[in-house]
C-alpha cells in the first residue's frame, strides 16, 4: 500500500452496510433487534459495522448449492 493510498474505513454505518449487502436500512435495525446476523459495534449512540465481519456472518448463514454446510 502506498502512503498516498487511503485506509479502508475500519468502521462503517447502518446505511453503508444496508446498501454493501442489498438490503434495506429497515431490514438492518430489525435485525440488530431481533435475529442479530450482523455483528455490529455501539459508540454511545452510534452503531457501526465491520465490513469484513459482516461478510464472514453472512457466509455463515449460506444455504443450498454445491458449497452448503452439511
Amino acid at each position: 500500500m502506498s502512503a498516498d493510498s487511503p485506509l479502508p474505513p475500519l468502521a462503517i454505518t447502518e446505511h453503508q452496510v444496508a446498501a454493501c449487502i442489498g438490503m434495506s436500512v429497515h431490514w438492518v435495525r430489525k435485525d440488530r433487534r431481533t435475529k442479530r446476523i450482523l455483528p455490529f459495534y455501539k459508540l454511545g449512540d452510534a452503531v457501526r459495522y465491520d465490513l469484513e465481519r459482516v461478510r464472514q456472518a453472512l457466509m455463515g448463514t449460506e444455504e443450498g448449492g454445491t458449497g452448503a454446510r452439511a
